[in-house]
């Protein structure tokens, strides 16, 4: 289902990341605030909640078969009998028992995390977790932990660098409390002593006392001198917590660039301050940062010849329609990482503004401030440039700017790719300004519809992209069906949408039909329904679909005229002609195709081998001599020689006049397969008459348009020339 986001993680995680969860596997669930946020009732329904309908509160079993895959987290979960329980395979302090353990005594008010249960394959990015070698998920705070946290250590694989941060030259500046959370906003935990000896063994030698992960302070040292203590890796543990330090961060990806924390890359790739470069210490280990050549360019400065990953890169903002997709600043980078990027700096989005982009939305930054960058200036974002609002608390929840690669693939973050080079979340597709800065995303724009909606549904999921894409369309987005349904569409019939989920957009109150998006979340995708797609030509057209267009621009299933609900959001598909409802038909009728023709009907004469595909059209057979005979007995009336399926050609009339002058069937017996006639369609079961385009009697019959009011009872109740008007002298 998510290629290019799998693609995208492989090149972050490098393992494992194109197997998924199997059904029957559990996986640890957070409340948004982070660890043991959740009581039992909250917990009863948070994995269907938040995970869609497959996925439930797991039981012990269901958590020792997971465990018995290899799953340790020392982190106590709810499981469905009110229970609470946490699967170590390792010893340590806090998980002293190996198991499945549960807690001897709890309440129900009490806060936990909770087991969640899939029942169906699942990717592990669809629950914002790393995905393990063995197909078990994992939080991503266990990535890089020192302990085995998938079962095949995959977790623990291709693991960035320890370097010091913030390393301000102005000096040390972070309690122990500050500096938890200064690594996790660049994409770092806090460091082991564990894991600076193993960078110390790498060369690295900084004299900066930094926090660790115990609470301890430490620093590496490879060349003795004064104030910097003795050759090895100190461990200072009597600190106090609120004393300021720098922190010894643990990068969580091997792509983690020094540059991204205003570092200089070493040869041997270990990260150095700035500060510490030509100082006459060989802080790299391989003397990188002292080599004559580089110290003579620029002084206190990176004289790297390294280009930062995203000097060539972008900036995207993770972003939805409805401004719910907000996080804060310690959750920001850990979002931009599932997806394979970055938390950007100002700097990056500074170039993306420069290439073209507008967006009127403050994301995260790398530096703890939000911005946005507009080149036209509009009502709230009044001032064109990056607007920088400077740093806020990192409580506040916003959008987040991540820094990607080039050539990053929009689609795996599901946004629109410019033809710049540039990503712009589908709602700002076609929103009336140029947001990725060459006006792609302003270009073949059009409203949801609804595809095929005629017949029974009949789509899977899998099958959604290749019907939308036969009609010059793309699967919509949520945002793309919330946008049309706020234009007025009011349709209840179910479709897919890009997600996997599935929505019927209402705005009048009537039987299984409630006034919103209806938004269902995930279904099977081998399940059918109709499909919601999003126009991608500017030659797009709901006739093209055999739909009919709305005054207002949307496409409505002609099915639906004339039943009494606005479902075009403007009344235009009730202004009905003297026809109150749709008529359902199972007598044969005239195909039209997709257009209203004049009396002549110039344009639908096929030859015989064409018939059939023509009526099938509209889930139609051609019809035989005695479908049309018992639609003459119905009171058809039609002075127009169509194709019957023994490839003969026949006319039904009541009234004789000018060139059908013989009521009856007036059966003209075989004719040549190549001339060109018109076709008589019999519907499979039965159709309505404004679907296939047509006017609907009162007697069940279907007529052509063209029918209406043109002096000839050709209902047979004469009910087409019901509420014609009168003459009138145009233009007078």
């Amino acid at each position: 289902m998510f290629p290019p986001m799998l693609r995208g993680l492989v090149a972050l995680f490098c393992a494992g990341t194109a197997l998924g969860l199997e059904p029957g596997h559990v996986f640890l669930a957070e409340s948004p605030g982070g660890r043991y946020g959740i009581d039992f009732w909250t917990a009863d329904n948070f994995c269907t909640q938040n995970y869609g309908s497959l996925v439930k509160t797991a039981t012990f079993d269901d958590l020792k078969l997971t465990w018995e895959r290899g799953l340790d987290l020392c982190r106590h979960g709810w499981l469905n009998d009110g229970t609470v329980a946490q699967p170590t395979q390792f010893e340590r302090a806090g998980c002293t028992d190996r198991g499945v353990t549960r807690l001897s005594s709890h309440q129900w008010s009490e806060k936990f995390d909770v087991w969640c249960l899939v029942e169906r394959k699942t990717t592990c990015a669809t629950v914002g977790q790393f995905s393990c070698g063995n197909g078990l998920c994992v939080p991503h705070w266990a990535r890089c932990d020192g302990v085995n946290n998938c079962g095949d250590n995959s977790d623990e694989q291709q693991c960035g660098g320890v370097f010091l941060y913030p390393a301000s030259s102005a000096g040390s500046t972070v309690n122990f409390w500050s500096a938890v959370k200064g690594c996790e906003s660049v994409g770092a935990r806090l460091a082991r002593w564990q894991d600076l000896t193993e960078q110390w063994a790498k060369g690295l030698d900084i004299c900066r006392s930094g926090w660790l992960q115990d609470g301890a302070t430490s620093r590496p040292i490879h060349k003795e001198r004064q104030g910097c203590g003795v050759i090895g890796v100190s461990h200072s543990a009597d600190v106090d917590w609120n004393n300021k330090h720098d922190a010894w961060c643990k990068a969580l990806s091997k792509n983690f660039a020094c540059e991204s924390v205003s570092q200089y890359t070493c040869n041997n790739l270990n990260c150095v301050p700035t500060w510490a470069m030509c100082d006459g210490v060989d802080n790299c280990g391989d003397f990188s940062d002292e080599l004559p050549d580089r110290c003579r360019k620029v002084a206190g400065k990176p004289t790297s010849e390294r280009q930062a990953p995203g000097a060539a890169g972008k900036a995207v903002l993770l972003s939805d329609e409805r401004g719910d997709d907000t996080i804060t600043f310690l959750q920001a980078s850990d979002r931009c990482l599932q997806r394979g990027m970055q938390l950007a700096s100002w700097e990056d989005l500074r170039d993306s503004w420069n290439a073209g982009l507008d967006l009127c939305r403050n994301g995260w930054l790398l530096d703890g401030t939000i911005a946005h960058p507009t080149h036209t200036a509009r009502e709230v974002c009044t001032e064109v440039g990056v607007n920088h609002d400077g740093s806020h608390e990192y409580s506040e929840q916003y959008h987040v700017w991540c820094r990607a690669s080039s050539d990053y693939d929009c689609n795996i973050v599901n946004q629109f790719s410019c033809a710049n080079g540039l990503c712009v979340p589908h709602w700002a597709n076609c929103d009336g300004v140029n947001n990725c800065g060459d006006d792609s995303d302003e270009q073949h724009c059009g409203s949801t519809f609804l595809y095929p909606a005629r017949g029974t549904p009949a789509v899977t999921f899998d099958q959604a992209e290749a019907t939308c894409s036969a009609v010059g369309a793309r699967v919509a987005s949520w945002e793309d069906l919330r946008d049309t349904w706020v234009k007025g569409l009011d349709i209840c019939m179910k479709g897919w949408l890009a997600d996997g989920t599935v929505a019927h957009p209402v705005h009048i109150s009537r039987e299984k039909c409630t006034p919103d998006m209806n938004h269902e979340g995930s279904h099977e995708h081998s399940e059918k329904f109709y499909v919601w797609c999003q126009p991608k030509t500017e030659t797009f057209s709901c006739g093209g679909i055999f739909q009919e267009t709305c005054d207002n621009g949307l496409c409505v299933p002609k099915s639906l005229l004339c039943d009494g609900i606005d479902n075009c959001g403007d009344g235009s598909d009730e202004k009905c002609d003297g026809q109150k409802a749709s008529v359902e038909s199972s007598l044969a009728f005239l195909y039209e195709g997709n257009q209203v023709f004049d009396a002549r009907m110039d344009n639908d004469l096929y030859n015989y081998r064409q018939a059939e595909s023509k009526c099938a059209e509209f889930d139609a057979t051609v019809a035989s001599l005695d479908d049309l005979r018992a639609a003459w007995d119905t009171g058809l009336d039609l002075c127009m020689h169509g194709w019957l399926n023994d490839a003969s050609v026949a006319q039904p009339i009541h009234f004789p006049r000018e060139v059908c002058t013989e009521t009856g069937v007036n059966r003209q017996g075989s004719a040549i397969m190549t001339e060109q006639h018109h076709v008589w369609c019999k519907p499979k079961s039965t159709v309505a008459c404004n679907e296939i385009n047509q006017f609907g009697c009162k007697t069940g019959l279907c007529v052509p348009k063209w029918a209406r009011c043109d002096g000839v009872n050709n209902c047979g109740d004469n009910s087409d020339e019901d509420s014609c008007g009168h003459v009138f002298l145009y233009p007078g």
